[in-house]
């Protein structure tokens, strides 16, 4: 495991990865990514990575394999797997940023929290189509997903996510805006 991050994309940025492998990167906020800006990824895997209060850190640790902390991310056909945080194991969608998510799975993601796969948070958005999202795992609310943003999902298919508390696949927050179709 490296002692860092393995990708930050700053405000402004434009970017966009294909055929990539993500993995072993170690930070509090985004394991592999942390994105501020718009950042696009194709056909890549983003696994095994850790979110984690590091020394001398304060607070949760959020977005094992993605924080994205404002922008646009968007995954095309691309895996989300085995990545660990306290907030969104596998994904973290913070504040007003936008998470875009066509094709590719969320698997086996683990937060201590809340949101073992994704967390949407607060007054953000994100758009699923044709996402699995199987075998995540939240201590707290949202095996799958913890939603209190704007979630938008069609085709998404939820199997053998894991809450301790409520929301095995799915946990929306009373403040909560979810929209799932086919």
């Amino acid at each position: 495991i490296t002692e860092d991050r393995l990708l930050e994309i700053f405000p402004g940025a434009t970017v966009e990865i294909d055929h990539f492998i993500l993995i072993n990167g170690l930070e509090q906020l985004g394991g592999a990514i942390r994105s501020h800006g718009d950042l696009t990824i194709s056909a890549s895997s983003i696994h095994n990575n850790n979110a984690e209060v590091l020394p001398g850190g304060a607070c949760g640790s959020s977005g094992g394999g993605i924080f994205v902390e404002a922008g646009t991310t968007t995954l095309v056909g691309t895996d989300v797997m085995e990545n660990y945080a306290d907030f969104g194991g596998g994904v973290h969608n913070f504040a007003t940023a936008t998470f875009n998510m066509t094709g590719g799975h969320l698997a086996g993601n683990i937060a201590t929290g809340w949101g073992g796969g994704l967390w949407n948070n607060m007054a953000s958005n994100a758009n699923l189509q044709d996402v699995v999202i199987f075998r995540n795992t939240a201590e707290g609310v949202g095996g799958g997903v913890y939603n209190n943003g704007s979630l938008e999902g069609s085709g998404v298919t939820f199997n053998e996510n894991i809450a301790n508390a409520e929301g095995g696949g799915v946990y929306n927050d009373e403040n909560g805006e979810m929209f799932l179709t086919s």
